[in-house]
């Protein structure tokens, strides 16, 4: 496939990061220069998969974090914090959420935990990082003209992640982040990217009731396609069954799903990426390793993949044209 000429690219890494997200983008951007979005951080101390700080100081040397947008604070979508404090990668804007989540502080996992929570923590009291909290369907400044829509969150779903089954408010960790994640959609010309972190079904409820009205008119159907369809969708949860929405994802049919998965998932069956393989092409990151995509506005998009991507192997790439 030909690089089309004055299509600026739309760089998109998607790490090999195990059971937890890192999405890289790098945007166009404008007189003002590209600007590095990093969208949840998983970081494992484990030589077969990706180091999220290494791997900024190494493909992006001398450049800050423009944006990190925080799907949820769960612990393998905000590991790594510290570590870009410590190696002086800057975050120059954070996403954040309205919650009253707080994880557990005992046992093995907090040890894990502790300094990202910590950092995290930090980060939302520092006047020198603008925190913003977009709901579904706002617009800014930047995030408009990098292409961002938010579906999700909205205050319904905030609500409802901080509500029990008998109406009681809750707070520390029984509250349901993942009923309040934010939904992502990235529209770069005609191509499209959707992430989802790792929002359950009532979630994906709220962001198809949304379009509920035009799916019922045919004419208003084709124009939503044409507007969401993503060329390429970030699987839920890990391919999830309580991440699943099936009449939206059918609706949608994406191209290519990504599963961010871990190595465990070499020798486990996940019945949910059979689901997941009837709506489009699957690449699971425990296969292939951390996963390149360049993007045009024409819609065209090259994918750069590692066949053997445990460290332990060696490794060689090839290119997959989609």
């Amino acid at each position: 496939m030909y690089e089309p000429i004055f299509s600026p690219i739309l760089k998109i890494h998607f790490l090999n990061v195990g059971h937890g997200d890192c999405t890289i983008i790098d945007f166009p951007g404008d007189a003002d220069g590209r600007r590095l979005t990093i969208i949840d951080s998983n970081h494992l101390d484990d030589n077969d998969y990706e180091d999220v700080a290494t791997y900024i100081k190494t493909h992006f040397p001398g450049r800050n974090i423009f944006r990190f947008i925080m799907t949820h604070p769960h612990k393998d979508h905000i590991s790594g914090l510290i570590k870009f404090k410590e190696q002086g990668i800057r975050i120059l804007h954070f996403w954040d959420l309205n919650h009253n989540f707080g994880p557990e502080k005992e046992g093995g996992h907090w040890d894990n935990y502790k300094y990202d929570w910590e950092e995290y923590q930090r980060i939302q009291v520092d006047s020198s990082i603008p925190s913003i909290k977009p709901m579904a369907l706002e617009q800014g400044q930047y995030w408009t003209n990098d292409g961002i829509t938010v579906l999700a969150p909205d205050q319904t779903l905030i609500k409802d992640a901080h509500t029990d089954q008998d109406g009681n408010s809750i707070t520390g960790p029984k509250v349901n982040l993942h009923r309040m994640n934010y939904v992502l959609l990235i529209t770069h010309g005609k191509f499209k990217l959707l992430i989802g972190g790792d929002a359950d079904k009532q979630c994906w409820d709220f962001i198809y009731n949304m379009f509920y009205t035009m799916l019922s008119n045919p004419l208003k159907r084709l124009n939503l396609l044409n507007t969401i369809r993503p060329s390429i969708f970030l699987a839920p949860h890990h391919a999830s069954e309580t991440s699943f929405h099936e009449e939206l994802f059918s609706f949608l049919k994406p191209q290519n799903i990504i599963i961010s998965s871990s190595k465990d998932d070499l020798t486990n069956d996940n019945n949910m990426v059979y689901e997941y393989a009837k709506l489009g092409r699957v690449h699971k990151t425990a296969e292939s390793g951390t996963i390149t995509v360049n993007a045009y506005t024409t819609g065209e998009y090259k994918f750069f993949k590692t066949i053997f991507p445990l460290k332990t192997m060696r490794p060689r790439r090839f290119l997959n044209l989609s």
